[in-house]
This record gives C-alpha cells, sequence and structure tokens, in this order.
C-alpha cells in the first residue's frame, strides 16, 4: 500500500513532490512508513521505499531537504539503538536511450550520464520472468554525452536483444 499519514513536510523538484507517511507500506505487517512521489497534477504516485522499523528507520516525520540527487530526512524511531534514524534516498532521473540504431555489426545507443553516478549498460536476449539482466560494461557518469556501441554477436543466437541503462 501506499502508506497512510502523511506527516512532515513535502518537498518539490521539478514536477515531482516527495513527501513521508509515518504508516503503512508495501511490507505488510513490517510496514513503518514510506517514502513517495507524485506529480503535482497529482498522477504518477509511487512509493519509492517502505520502512521496515528496523536499521532503516520507522515512522518517518520530519521535512525532507534535497542535495543534488538526494533526499535526506528523519525517521522517529528504528535504527541501531531503536530511537530512530536520519536517512538518504537517491533520486535518479530516468535515462533515455537517444538514437538507437544499427551501425554495422553493432547495435549503438547514446545516453546522458548522470553526474556521480555509474549507469550499468545491461542486456537481454528475452524478457521471459526469471532471466538475470547481464551487464555489458559499467559507464562512470560525468554529466556528458555518451556513445555506446554493443556488438550485435552479443544477442547471439537470438535474433533479438533488449538493452537498459541502470542507473547506481
Amino acid at each position: 500500500n501506499g502508506g497512510y499519514g502523511p506527516h512532515g513536510g513535502l518537498t518539490l523538484s521539478g514536477n515531482t513532490i516527495y513527501g513521508t507517511t509515518s504508516g503503512g507500506g508495501s511490507l505488510g505487517t513490517l510496514s513503518s512508513g514510506t517514502l513517495f512521489a507524485i506529480q503535482t497534477d497529482g498522477s504518477g504516485f509511487k512509493n519509492l521505499y517502505s520502512f521496515s522499523g528496523g536499521s532503516d528507520g520507522a515512522n518517518p516525520q520530519g521535512d525532507l531537504v534535497f542535495s543534488g540527487n538526494t533526499l535526506y530526512g528523519s525517521a522517529f524511531a528504528g535504527g541501531a539503538s531503536g530511537n530512530g534514524i536520519v536517512f538518504s534516498f537517491s533520486v535518479t532521473s530516468p535515462v533515455l536511450l537517444i538514437n538507437p540504431q544499427i551501425a554495422g555489426v553493432n547495435f549503438q545507443f547514446q545516453f546522458q550520464a548522470q553526474a556521480g553516478f555509474t549507469h550499468a549498460v545491461q542486456y537481454r536476449t528475452n524478457l521471459v520472468a526469471g532471466l538475470n539482466w547481464q551487464t555489458y560494461s559499467n559507464v562512470t557518469g560525468d554529466g556528458a554525452l555518451k556513445t555506446i556501441p554493443v556488438p550485435r554477436s552479443v544477442f547471439s543466437p537470438a535474433q533479438q536483444g533488449f538493452v537498459r541503462i541502470l542507473t547506481q
């Protein structure tokens, strides 16, 4: 569930509002609050994190503060001593593949590498549940536009392939 008992102030970044709830979450009876995001037009609600009440804290109640791509907040309870924690949550923008194309024997695309993050270029030959994504390469984000050639042989013997960028 998306949580209940919104508590603390909201934080706006672009068209996204971030906030916390002091109870509920996606962990069932173990849930002890959430960190959420919603667009300013009311669409796109996302439960970003469900607090378990353990070392990750419980019942977030303070305001959230942004610094770069990181949200900081506090939880009233939980943590190592049970007296609460200060938490951080990395918020990254989706990576958009630009100009995907077949270039000779390569599949090639570009993306904007986000400064301060590592981007794992991963691939699969099908989207059957249970199969893992394989990492082709890791790219250090520096804010620059990156061109990534992936040899079509990576997808052999399959005639199709799927690529994603996992921002870490």
